[in-house]
């Protein structure tokens, strides 16, 4: 797994340098479903500019269309930090001492 997490962080690398020079950014991902023409012509880009074979085009292509996918989810569920009422620390602690008086009288 390791492997893998390195060559996604690779490929994602060399997809961000291909934007950041100028090139074509391809909508990959439209409406949640992967827009196959936006992957084949990436992979076309990847062959003409980079030299790359048909196939690693593809597969570099490919994950770049994944990571689309993941910020497409994760952008659908936004995460919502919920603020904290009252005294949090007292409520850990609540459960064992049930009859506390805390006050210093």
């Amino acid at each position: 797994t390791l492997f893998s997490l390195l060559m996604l962080i690779l490929f994602a690398s060399i997809s961000y340098y291909a934007r950041s020079c100028g090139f074509e950014d391809y909508e990959l991902v439209r409406n949640g479903k992967y827009n196959m023409k936006a992957i084949m012509q990436r992979a076309w880009l990847y062959v003409r500019q980079y030299g790359y074979s048909l196939k690693s085009a593809l597969r570099t292509s490919w994950v770049d269309a994944r990571i689309k996918m993941d910020e497409y989810v994760a952008s659908l569920n936004p995460r919502t930090i919920e603020p904290k009422q009252g005294n949090v620390l007292k409520a850990f602690f609540a459960d064992k001492y049930v009859n506390y008086d805390s006050s210093w009288r």
